[in-house]
Protein backbone atom coordinates (compact mmCIF):
# COMPACT_ATOMS: atom_id res chain seq x y z
CA UNK A 1 0.00 0.00 0.00
CA UNK A 2 1.27 3.43 -0.89
CA UNK A 3 2.37 5.78 2.12
CA UNK A 4 -0.20 9.20 2.81
CA UNK A 5 -3.49 7.49 1.40
CA UNK A 6 -6.24 9.40 2.65
CA UNK A 7 -8.39 6.24 3.69
CA UNK A 8 -5.94 4.01 5.22
CA UNK A 9 -5.31 3.48 8.76
CA UNK A 10 -1.97 3.22 9.93
CA UNK A 11 -1.03 2.43 13.29
CA UNK A 12 2.58 3.61 14.69
CA UNK A 13 4.89 1.67 17.31
CA UNK A 14 8.20 1.58 18.16
CA UNK A 15 8.26 -2.47 18.52
CA UNK A 16 6.34 -4.74 15.89
CA UNK A 17 6.69 -7.41 17.51
CA UNK A 18 4.25 -10.79 17.14
CA UNK A 19 1.60 -10.13 19.29
CA UNK A 20 1.04 -6.57 18.27
CA UNK A 21 1.00 -7.65 15.20
CA UNK A 22 -1.55 -10.62 15.80
CA UNK A 23 -4.15 -7.66 17.87
CA UNK A 24 -3.59 -5.23 15.08
CA UNK A 25 -4.58 -8.05 12.41
CA UNK A 26 -7.29 -9.55 14.23
CA UNK A 27 -9.14 -5.82 15.24
CA UNK A 28 -8.56 -4.13 11.69
CA UNK A 29 -9.51 -5.87 8.28
CA UNK A 30 -6.76 -3.33 6.61
CA UNK A 31 -4.20 -1.31 8.69
CA UNK A 32 -0.53 -0.44 7.67
CA UNK A 33 1.54 -1.37 10.75
CA UNK A 34 5.11 1.01 11.14
CA UNK A 35 7.68 1.87 13.39
CA UNK A 36 8.93 4.65 11.17
CA UNK A 37 7.99 8.36 12.74
CA UNK A 38 8.42 10.02 9.32
CA UNK A 39 5.90 7.33 7.79
CA UNK A 40 3.39 8.44 10.75
CA UNK A 41 3.81 12.13 10.02
CA UNK A 42 3.50 11.95 6.25
CA UNK A 43 0.17 9.35 6.44
CA UNK A 44 -2.84 11.95 5.50
CA UNK A 45 -5.34 9.14 6.82
CA UNK A 46 -6.14 7.86 10.29
CA UNK A 47 -3.71 7.72 12.27
CA UNK A 48 -3.04 5.26 15.90
CA UNK A 49 -0.09 6.29 17.65
CA UNK A 50 0.63 3.47 19.78
CA UNK A 51 3.39 4.34 21.57
CA UNK A 52 4.59 6.29 25.28
CA UNK A 53 5.51 9.62 23.04
CA UNK A 54 3.02 12.12 21.76
CA UNK A 55 4.18 12.40 17.58
CA UNK A 56 1.88 14.73 16.20
CA UNK A 57 -1.18 17.21 16.92
CA UNK A 58 -4.08 15.03 14.93
CA UNK A 59 -3.67 11.33 16.16
CA UNK A 60 -5.32 9.14 18.51
CA UNK A 61 -2.65 7.90 20.75
CA UNK A 62 -2.91 4.92 22.87
CA UNK A 63 -0.04 3.92 25.63
CA UNK A 64 1.20 0.82 25.43
CA UNK A 65 0.72 -1.12 29.20
CA UNK A 66 3.63 -3.53 28.10
CA UNK A 67 1.91 -6.85 27.71
CA UNK A 68 2.52 -7.00 23.63
CA UNK A 69 6.10 -6.72 24.27
CA UNK A 70 7.02 -9.26 27.03
CA UNK A 71 8.25 -12.39 26.48
CA UNK A 72 6.52 -15.61 28.08
CA UNK A 73 3.23 -16.02 29.93
CA UNK A 74 3.06 -13.96 33.74
CA UNK A 75 0.66 -13.33 35.97
CA UNK A 76 -1.47 -9.78 35.18
CA UNK A 77 -2.07 -7.41 37.74
CA UNK A 78 -5.80 -6.53 36.73
CA UNK A 79 -7.78 -3.37 38.09
CA UNK A 80 -10.78 -3.02 36.05
CA UNK A 81 -12.53 0.64 35.81
CA UNK A 82 -15.46 1.96 33.95
CA UNK A 83 -15.12 3.54 30.81
CA UNK A 84 -17.73 4.51 28.64
CA UNK A 85 -20.40 2.45 30.02
CA UNK A 86 -18.01 -0.32 30.07
CA UNK A 87 -15.46 -2.39 32.02
CA UNK A 88 -12.02 -1.08 31.08
CA UNK A 89 -8.52 -2.47 32.46
CA UNK A 90 -4.69 -2.13 31.78
CA UNK A 91 -5.02 1.44 32.36
CA UNK A 92 -3.00 4.18 30.75
CA UNK A 93 -3.00 7.81 29.69
CA UNK A 94 -3.31 8.72 26.32
CA UNK A 95 -6.74 9.89 24.16
CA UNK A 96 -7.93 6.42 25.83
CA UNK A 97 -7.23 5.66 29.14
CA UNK A 98 -6.48 2.15 28.90
CA UNK A 99 -4.31 0.15 26.42
CA UNK A 100 -7.22 -1.26 24.52
CA UNK A 101 -4.94 -3.78 22.33
CA UNK A 102 -3.19 -5.23 25.17
CA UNK A 103 -6.46 -5.59 27.15
CA UNK A 104 -8.32 -7.27 23.72
CA UNK A 105 -4.93 -9.14 23.31
CA UNK A 106 -5.82 -10.76 26.91
CA UNK A 107 -9.56 -11.32 26.12
CA UNK A 108 -9.00 -12.88 23.08
CA UNK A 109 -5.82 -15.20 23.30
CA UNK A 110 -7.71 -16.52 26.80
CA UNK A 111 -3.97 -15.84 27.96
CA UNK A 112 -5.53 -16.17 31.37
CA UNK A 113 -6.12 -20.09 30.74
CA UNK A 114 -2.11 -20.19 29.98
CA UNK A 115 -1.55 -19.17 33.49
CA UNK A 116 -1.45 -22.04 36.56
CA UNK A 117 -5.38 -23.04 37.14
CA UNK A 118 -7.58 -26.07 39.03
CA UNK A 119 -9.08 -27.63 36.61
CA UNK A 120 -12.63 -28.80 37.30
CA UNK A 121 -13.85 -32.52 37.59
CA UNK A 122 -13.79 -32.42 33.64
CA UNK A 123 -9.82 -31.28 33.60
CA UNK A 124 -11.26 -27.60 31.85
CA UNK A 125 -10.07 -23.75 32.84
CA UNK A 126 -13.48 -23.59 35.10
CA UNK A 127 -15.03 -20.04 33.94
CA UNK A 128 -15.58 -18.61 37.77
CA UNK A 129 -12.12 -18.56 37.80
CA UNK A 130 -11.91 -15.65 34.54
CA UNK A 131 -11.67 -11.56 34.37
CA UNK A 132 -14.81 -11.80 32.54
CA UNK A 133 -17.35 -13.92 35.29
CA UNK A 134 -15.75 -11.89 38.26
CA UNK A 135 -16.24 -8.24 36.77
CA UNK A 136 -19.79 -9.40 35.41
CA UNK A 137 -19.01 -9.16 31.58
CA UNK A 138 -18.61 -13.25 30.59
CA UNK A 139 -22.19 -12.43 28.47
CA UNK A 140 -20.80 -8.96 27.18
CA UNK A 141 -19.29 -9.12 23.55
CA UNK A 142 -16.57 -6.32 25.43
CA UNK A 143 -14.16 -6.20 22.77
CA UNK A 144 -16.56 -5.53 19.80
CA UNK A 145 -17.97 -2.78 21.80
CA UNK A 146 -14.41 -1.46 22.93
CA UNK A 147 -14.00 -1.42 18.98
CA UNK A 148 -17.46 0.64 18.81
CA UNK A 149 -16.39 2.63 20.92
CA UNK A 150 -12.55 3.25 19.09
CA UNK A 151 -14.10 4.26 15.97
CA UNK A 152 -16.62 6.72 17.10
CA UNK A 153 -13.34 8.28 18.45
CA UNK A 154 -11.63 8.06 15.33
CA UNK A 155 -14.55 9.46 13.06
CA UNK A 156 -14.77 12.75 15.02
CA UNK A 157 -11.11 13.01 15.12
CA UNK A 158 -10.56 12.23 11.64
CA UNK A 159 -14.17 13.28 9.63
CA UNK A 160 -13.15 13.64 6.47
CA UNK A 161 -11.64 9.51 6.14
CA UNK A 162 -13.51 6.55 5.19
CA UNK A 163 -13.23 4.98 8.13
CA UNK A 164 -11.31 0.95 7.37
CA UNK A 165 -13.40 -0.31 10.63
CA UNK A 166 -16.67 -2.33 9.94
CA UNK A 167 -19.35 -1.54 11.95
CA UNK A 168 -19.93 -4.82 13.06
CA UNK A 169 -23.67 -6.36 12.64
CA UNK A 170 -25.41 -8.55 14.82
CA UNK A 171 -26.08 -12.32 13.44
CA UNK A 172 -27.86 -14.84 15.19
CA UNK A 173 -26.41 -18.26 13.58
CA UNK A 174 -27.49 -21.37 15.77
CA UNK A 175 -24.76 -24.46 16.30
CA UNK A 176 -25.79 -27.70 17.84
CA UNK A 177 -23.59 -30.60 18.80
CA UNK A 178 -24.92 -33.81 18.09
CA UNK A 179 -24.16 -35.66 21.63
CA UNK A 180 -26.41 -38.13 21.29
CA UNK A 181 -28.83 -38.32 18.35
CA UNK A 182 -31.42 -40.38 19.32
CA UNK A 183 -32.46 -41.51 22.91
CA UNK A 184 -33.85 -44.71 22.21
CA UNK A 185 -33.98 -45.79 18.88
CA UNK A 186 -31.68 -47.43 16.70
CA UNK A 187 -29.60 -48.06 19.89
CA UNK A 188 -28.09 -51.53 20.52
CA UNK A 189 -30.65 -54.14 22.03
CA UNK A 190 -28.78 -54.66 24.92
CA UNK A 191 -28.16 -51.24 25.95
CA UNK A 192 -32.25 -50.79 25.69
CA UNK A 193 -32.74 -53.83 27.58
CA UNK A 194 -30.07 -52.85 29.51
CA UNK A 195 -31.99 -49.24 30.22
CA UNK A 196 -35.08 -50.74 30.89
CA UNK A 197 -34.23 -52.85 34.21
CA UNK A 198 -32.35 -49.74 35.19
CA UNK A 199 -34.77 -47.45 35.17
CA UNK A 200 -37.36 -49.95 36.60
CA UNK A 201 -34.84 -50.57 39.75
CA UNK A 202 -34.72 -47.20 40.03
CA UNK A 203 -38.04 -46.24 39.99
CA UNK A 204 -38.27 -44.21 37.33
CA UNK A 205 -41.30 -45.38 35.72
CA UNK A 206 -41.97 -42.39 33.35
CA UNK A 207 -38.65 -43.28 31.26
CA UNK A 208 -39.89 -46.95 31.43
CA UNK A 209 -43.21 -46.40 29.84
CA UNK A 210 -41.62 -43.48 27.47
CA UNK A 211 -38.95 -46.05 26.08
CA UNK A 212 -41.71 -48.61 25.85
CA UNK A 213 -44.03 -46.39 23.45
CA UNK A 214 -40.87 -45.19 21.75
CA UNK A 215 -40.16 -48.68 20.61
CA UNK A 216 -44.06 -49.87 19.92
CA UNK A 217 -43.97 -46.82 17.69
CA UNK A 218 -46.63 -45.14 19.52
CA UNK A 219 -44.84 -41.83 19.79
CA UNK A 220 -41.11 -40.53 18.85
CA UNK A 221 -38.17 -40.74 19.89
CA UNK A 222 -37.46 -37.67 22.19
CA UNK A 223 -34.40 -36.64 20.62
CA UNK A 224 -35.75 -36.74 16.89
CA UNK A 225 -36.82 -33.16 16.77
CA UNK A 226 -34.60 -32.80 13.65
CA UNK A 227 -37.62 -32.23 11.27
CA UNK A 228 -38.88 -29.52 13.79
CA UNK A 229 -35.61 -27.66 14.03
CA UNK A 230 -35.31 -27.64 10.31
CA UNK A 231 -39.14 -26.02 9.82
CA UNK A 232 -37.63 -23.04 12.13
CA UNK A 233 -34.50 -23.05 10.24
CA UNK A 234 -37.15 -22.23 6.99
CA UNK A 235 -39.55 -19.94 9.24
CA UNK A 236 -36.79 -17.15 10.43
CA UNK A 237 -34.40 -18.23 7.51
CA UNK A 238 -31.71 -19.20 9.50
CA UNK A 239 -28.59 -20.88 9.10
CA UNK A 240 -27.09 -23.27 11.46
CA UNK A 241 -24.08 -25.03 11.77
CA UNK A 242 -23.86 -28.61 12.63
CA UNK A 243 -21.23 -30.61 14.81
CA UNK A 244 -21.14 -34.08 14.22
CA UNK A 245 -20.11 -36.59 17.24
CA UNK A 246 -18.58 -39.19 15.02
CA UNK A 247 -17.75 -41.81 17.79
CA UNK A 248 -15.15 -44.91 16.79
CA UNK A 249 -14.95 -46.54 19.98
CA UNK A 250 -17.15 -45.36 22.86
CA UNK A 251 -16.41 -44.47 26.44
CA UNK A 252 -17.41 -42.79 29.18
CA UNK A 253 -18.52 -39.60 28.12
CA UNK A 254 -18.72 -40.53 24.47
CA UNK A 255 -22.43 -42.41 24.59
CA UNK A 256 -23.28 -41.45 20.54
CA UNK A 257 -24.52 -44.19 18.90
CA UNK A 258 -21.14 -46.10 16.64
CA UNK A 259 -19.68 -44.16 13.45
CA UNK A 260 -20.86 -47.98 11.50
CA UNK A 261 -24.65 -47.42 12.51
CA UNK A 262 -26.29 -46.87 9.28
CA UNK A 263 -29.34 -44.86 11.12
CA UNK A 264 -26.74 -41.98 12.69
CA UNK A 265 -24.76 -42.59 9.02
CA UNK A 266 -28.52 -41.49 7.29
CA UNK A 267 -28.89 -38.82 9.41
CA UNK A 268 -25.41 -37.35 9.36
CA UNK A 269 -25.75 -37.48 5.52
CA UNK A 270 -29.34 -35.76 5.50
CA UNK A 271 -28.21 -33.04 7.29
CA UNK A 272 -25.40 -32.38 5.87
CA UNK A 273 -26.67 -31.80 2.67
CA UNK A 274 -28.68 -29.11 3.67
CA UNK A 275 -26.42 -27.44 6.51
CA UNK A 276 -22.57 -26.34 7.28
CA UNK A 277 -21.23 -29.46 9.05
CA UNK A 278 -18.36 -30.00 11.28
CA UNK A 279 -17.13 -32.36 13.43
CA UNK A 280 -17.66 -32.58 17.50
CA UNK A 281 -14.89 -34.02 18.46
CA UNK A 282 -15.25 -36.75 21.18
CA UNK A 283 -13.94 -36.64 25.05
CA UNK A 284 -11.66 -39.08 23.71
CA UNK A 285 -9.66 -37.63 21.05
CA UNK A 286 -9.06 -34.74 23.12
CA UNK A 287 -5.97 -36.26 24.35
CA UNK A 288 -5.52 -38.91 21.29
CA UNK A 289 -4.37 -37.08 18.23
CA UNK A 290 -4.75 -40.39 16.24
CA UNK A 291 -8.26 -40.75 16.93
CA UNK A 292 -9.14 -37.20 16.70
CA UNK A 293 -7.62 -37.44 12.49
CA UNK A 294 -9.42 -40.57 12.34
CA UNK A 295 -12.87 -39.10 13.46
CA UNK A 296 -12.26 -36.57 11.14
CA UNK A 297 -11.62 -39.56 8.04
CA UNK A 298 -14.49 -41.45 8.95
CA UNK A 299 -17.25 -38.42 9.33
CA UNK A 300 -15.64 -37.20 5.55
CA UNK A 301 -16.54 -40.46 4.39
CA UNK A 302 -20.26 -40.61 5.75
CA UNK A 303 -20.91 -36.63 4.67
CA UNK A 304 -18.54 -36.83 1.49
CA UNK A 305 -17.31 -33.47 2.35
CA UNK A 306 -14.64 -32.30 3.24
CA UNK A 307 -14.15 -30.96 6.86
CA UNK A 308 -12.59 -27.89 8.21
CA UNK A 309 -14.42 -26.97 11.02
Amino acid sequence: MENGNHHELLIFTPGVGSRVSYIVDTLFPVVILTDSKEKFLAHTGIRINYSDEKISATELQIVPHGLLTQEGIHEQAIDCFEWEGMKGFFATTGNIPFDIFSASFYLLSRYEEYLPYEADKYGRYPHTDSLAYKEGFLDIPLVNLWMRELRNKLKKLFPNSQFPIPNPQFRFIPTYDLDIAYAYLHQPIWKNVAGFYRDLLLGKFEEVVERGNVYSGRRNDPFDVFDWIDGLHERYQLKPVYFFLTIIKRGEYDKNLSSRSKALQKLYERLAVKYVSGLHPSWQSGTDEWLLEKEVEVLQEIIQKPITS
